[in-house]
């Protein structure tokens, strides 16, 4: 049977063929049977929040910084993708070119980013894939220049408001016009008709004797033309 014997700290064990091998320490561990005490591990606590990125950014909402999203690459706009799915029906929804210029009266410098305008994204257009890519912009950024101009909600409902008076009054005017241009080309037509040719009438009761000159007048029923004769 092999002896395990200790020099000095060091653990050998006797091969009982006139040497000493020394003990592996992890081998010796294993074979220690002694009961050993638990190590006390110290857990520290997490930082409070995580280390900065070189190139990050800062949510304009949630203030939680962000290394790249959906708005800050096609918009400029410095807010993360978790911000953008909360208000996505809303302030970051995308509307068309159609009712950025209907519904708040931009114009089209305005949404061209050649002419300094607002930046948009392309996608196919829903109704066919031969017709022009739909150009869709962000709602918040269309806000921010149509209450610029018109100096929030109340003065944009007042701009459609007045635009639409106009458009009214305009077209009031344009029927004023036309009816008046109507009246004119039936009075023009009745005219030319009085001046077309036709057979005269000459009703029997129509005649009429001049004593003066022994002469009898006639008039067309028609026209009203007269004609003076002499009755043989």
């Amino acid at each position: 049977m092999q002896r395990k014997l200790t020099r000095a700290g060091i653990a050998f064990r006797d091969t009982n063929a006139g040497f000493l091998i020394e003990e592996d320490k992890e081998q010796l561990d294993d074979l220690d049977d002694t009961p050993k005490r638990a190590k006390h591990v110290i857990q520290e606590d997490p930082p409070e929040s995580l280390p900065s990125y070189p190139n990050a950014l800062k949510c304009r909402d949630c203030e939680q910084e962000f290394t790249s999203s959906f708005l800050q690459k096609n918009f400029g706009l410095p807010v993360c993708n978790i911000c953008r799915k909360v208000y996505r029906d809303g302030k970051y929804s995308l509307i068309t070119k159609t009712t950025a210029k209907q519904d708040y009266l931009l114009r089209e410098s305005e949404l061209t980013i050649e002419s300094g305008g607002l930046r948009c994204v392309e996608r196919e257009n829903p109704n066919s894939k031969s017709y022009n890519k739909m150009k869709l912009y962000l709602r918040c950024q269309v806000e921010a220049i149509a209450f610029k101009h018109f100096g929030g909600w109340e003065g944009l409902e007042a701009e459609h408001e007045r635009r639409e008076a106009d458009q009214q009054a305009k077209k009031q005017e344009r029927h004023a016009r036309n009816m008046t241009k109507l009246r004119k080309q039936a009075l023009a037509s009745r005219w030319l008709d009085t001046q077309k040719k036709h057979e005269h009438e000459y009703p029997k009761e129509l005649e009429v004797y001049n004593a003066d000159n022994d002469e009898y007048t006639k008039k067309c029923s028609v026209c009203g033309f007269e004609v003076r004769f002499e009755k043989i």
